[in-house]
């Protein structure tokens, strides 16, 4: 499906009307009422904000990002990988990325992160965002003679 630039409109035009009940919680507001009616952090309720940024959904968030971690360390494993550390402080910076893995004198650094929106620019900001933030471990396996690489995984909510 292609996000069109009319689509966020699509949205509140959905959400202010009566007819379409999606997103109805409690039966309360009005027409002309746009904040979330669950918490108070928001003053548009999309459906983006009330599948991804809800907190009672965080538990569904962890569980979704934790499967596809251990789905990559099994699939690693599998293929001789050696698993150097999971979810631990790594280097001085306090770092902890989801996997490290070492293969020969190849270290792969892998953190897994879904994005609260679905556009390609929050998937490109959430790559560069994780390639900016292991940045300091290469020089860290560097001097220890390996070749170290960061391998940010985005992907979605749902």
């Amino acid at each position: 499906m292609e996000i069109t630039p009319g689509f966020k409109s699509g949205v509140l035009c959905t959400r202010l009307q009566r007819t379409h009940s999606h997103l109805t919680i409690t039966g309360r507001g009005t027409e002309t009422e746009t904040a979330c009616r669950r918490c108070d952090e928001c003053d548009l309720e999309t459906l983006a904000h009330v599948l991804n940024h809800l907190k009672g959904r965080s538990r569904g968030w962890q569980f979704r990002h934790n499967s596809i971690s251990d789905r990559l360390k099994k699939a690693l494993l599998f293929a001789g990988c050696i698993l150097i550390s999971e979810n631990q402080t790594i280097g001085p910076g306090g770092q902890r990325p989801d996997l490290v893995f070492r293969k020969g004198n190849q270290v792969f650094i892998i953190d897994v992160t879904c994005p609260f929106e679905n556009r390609v620019e929050a998937f490109t900001e959430a790559r560069n965002l994780k390639l900016e933030k292991y940045a300091p471990l290469i020089p860290l396996f560097s001097s220890m003679g390996l070749n170290a690489t960061i391998i940010p995984i985005p992907v979605g909510t749902l």
